[in-house]
């Protein structure tokens, strides 16, 4: 291994191991050249491991204008731990950052990692994450700024995800011989990587405050080859499961290596027997049965089935029993649930947004079937399960009165997740008849865009609105969805709206980047006609007093309803106009009523406006004759 070089003065070192990366190099070189640390106090070093197409000339490239990007080539090994470990060899930093070769930085994630870490001693920092395909993912985790999180009794892992994406001191994964697991294809090498690292660190530190990484999901991606339906998976899973009970077996690390078991049962290997399972084909569904069965039975004895929740805890249980056409059944008869999460109101409050939601949870076949028995409330099976499961096993009662579900806003362009102080309720009903019960759960949240991101600003942009919802120990976002009526918040965030998006979700505009707050409106029919104006009389926009405005943009359109705001006079006169221009305009509240504002030149005999619905690209077409009437000429959908 490599001296430590203690005079470079660098503090970190970013690592990618690059195997014919495509396109995503762009876009992982793109935030490397973002990032707020000066670049002589930084390295990026790209291994490439033997790729068959032009990526090692294409990172040669890179490095040609970048004087601080080291590149190497190496024969291939087939999976990414070598490539790193030749990474960690070569690099100078204080720091070492691992990057995959499709996945980006936030811009601050550098400077502000190494300063958390540094001010908390850090032996490896796990900075916030966001990742492509997952509002929700690891939010838990991130819910608060932590030096230390060794030691505290959470039910998350302290360096979960388990991914390497993180920052690591490199004089510490040097002294403990810390390195990536070599030998060609290893499934999970990440997690054996993080083992060693919990196995020897004294601090882990947290930073949820600054967005650090952004995991991006493509197709043929490593991960996205992992399949249970192979020999291969289970074998790895199996070296997984031993690494956490050896890596883990001091009796200071009890704790987390009795988190992270129960994560794996619940999330890997009970989760084989999710929704799609009695699809699969026969000799796929014997495999899976058997390779469960058999980790099931060296790695999990019967006692960890009471932590479970009632879902996996039967499933567990007839695999335990080695009841394979049951398990068939039972996944039939009680699939797996998920939430579902839809808008009820929204209201300016000052700064803020007062968002109420209803989030329920529900199978392809409807409501959760459950029953209510006294005060506890059960799961309702078919009565050939009577033998197989008794009361207990069939409770839900804590994991229904326990439910919660947090607001959260996700930015489509970075990805970055943030969840707002939520309050909760939850409301139950139950059948008199037949004791049937359901229940939901009612959310409430304030988001103030000024400090919504951990007391910083959201950045402008369209942002999802989502609700994190949690029953039992299962954890899943799901979008809000439904027609809300548009609400306009102006403070010193500037102008934000909430709508419904043309995909049906609710979002929330920062700034007005998405749609202009002039096609969230539709016209009444009244018009006011002066000089220089027109005003038009539309639909309220919420959240709105007397005396606001809010200066806003105008689509031109024709009378075919193109995008042009024309006036028929001047086109009678042969002037033409510019295709796609915007005109000034504004939206005020006055008298009770919302007017749009528009510039009106008074040689003009007739207009066309054209105004969007609660839908970006829905709208209706106006005209507008000199005399001030105003009739709808054409819908546009």
């Amino acid at each position: 291994m490599m001296a430590a070089d203690q005079s470079s003065g660098l503090r970190a070192s970013v690592v990618v191991a690059a195997y014919s990366s495509g396109a995503e190099l762009d876009r992982l070189v793109a935030s490397l050249d973002a990032q707020t640390l000066p670049t002589d106090q930084w390295e990026a070093i790209f291994i490439d491991d033997g790729s068959p197409d032009d990526t090692f000339a294409r990172l040669t490239e890179f490095a040609r204008t970048r004087p601080h990007f080291i590149v190497e080539r190496i024969p291939n090994s087939g999976w990414p731990c070598r490539p790193r470990n030749t990474g960690l060899d070569r690099a100078r930093g204080e720091y070492v950052a691992f990057m995959d070769h499709d996945d980006e930085l936030y811009p601050d994630a550098l400077r502000a990692g190494c300063a958390f870490a540094d001010q908390h001693g850090a032996d490896v920092l796990n900075g916030k994450e966001a990742r492509t395909d997952d509002a929700a993912w690891a939010l838990s985790t991130y819910d608060a700024d932590r030096g230390q999180v060794l030691g505290l009794a959470r039910q998350v892992g302290a360096l979960v995800p388990m991914n390497p994406h993180k920052l690591y001191r490199r004089e510490f994964l040097q002294e403990h011989g810390i390195r990536f697991r070599e030998g060609g294809r290893v499934l999970w090498e990440d997690v054996f990587f993080n083992l060693q690292v919990l196995a020897n660190a004294e601090v882990v530190a947290t930073m949820a405050s600054t967005p650090y990484y952004h995991w991006n999901t493509t197709a043929g991606s490593g991960s996205t080859t992992f399949r249970r339906s192979k020999p291969e998976w289970w074998y790895w899973f199996g070296e997984m499961l031993e690494a956490i009970e050896h890596d883990l077996a001091a009796e200071h690390l009890t704790h987390e290596r009795d988190v992270l078991l129960a994560s794996q049962y619940r999330s890997r290997l009970l989760d084989a027997f999710g929704n799609a399972y009695p699809g699969r084909p026969a000799p796929i569904r014997k495999l899976i049965f058997e390779h469960a069965r058999r980790l099931q039975q060296e790695h999990f004895p019967a006692d960890h089935d009471r932590a479970l929740d009632a879902r996996d805890r039967l499933r567990a249980h007839l695999l335990r029993l080695g009841h394979p056409h049951a398990l068939h059944l039972l996944i039939e008869a009680d699939p797996t649930s998920s939430p579902r999460a839809v808008i009820d109101a929204v209201r300016r409050d000052g700064d803020a947004l007062d968002i109420s939601f209803t989030a329920e949870w529900v199978t392809e076949h409807g409501p959760i079937r459950l029953r209510r028995n006294a005060d506890r409330i059960t799961k309702t099976l078919p009565p050939e399960f009577d033998t197989l499961f008794d009361a207990e096993m069939l409770d839900v009662t804590d994991a229904v009165r326990s439910a919660t579900a947090a607001l959260g806003v996700r930015s489509r362009t970075s990805r970055v997740a943030w969840e707002a102080p939520t309050t909760t309720e939850i409301t139950e009903t139950t059948d008199a008849a037949s004791a049937a019960f359901t229940f939901s759960v009612r959310g409430a949240a304030a988001v103030t865009p000024l400090v919504a991101a951990f007391g910083s600003p959201l950045e402008p942009g369209v942002w999802d609105l989502f609700a994190h919802c949690v029953l039992g120990h299962t954890s899943r976002k799901a979008l809000l969805t439904g027609d809300v009526a548009p609400v306009a918040a102006i403070g010193p965030h500037g102008v934000c709206s909430v709508y419904t998006a043309e995909d049906g979700v609710v979002v929330l505009d920062v700034g007005q980047s998405g749609e202009q707050l002039a096609s969230l409106v539709s016209a009444t029919g009244d018009v006011v006609r002066e000089d220089d104006a027109l005003h038009v009389a539309v639909t309220s926009l919420g959240g709105l007093a007397d005396g606001d405005e809010i200066r806003t943009d105008v689509w031109r359109t024709d009378a075919t309803g193109r995008r042009l705001w024309q006036l028929k006079a001047a086109v009678r006169s042969g002037r033409s106009e510019t295709p796609d221009a915007l005109v000034p305009g504004s939206i005020r509240r006055s008298d009770g009523r919302t007017w749009l504002t528009l510039p009106a030149p008074d040689d003009a005999l007739e207009y066309h406006v054209l105004l969007g619905s609660r839908t970006p690209h829905g709208g209706r077409l106006y005209q507008v004759t000199r005399g001030g009437r105003m009739r709808e000429v054409a819908r546009r959908r």
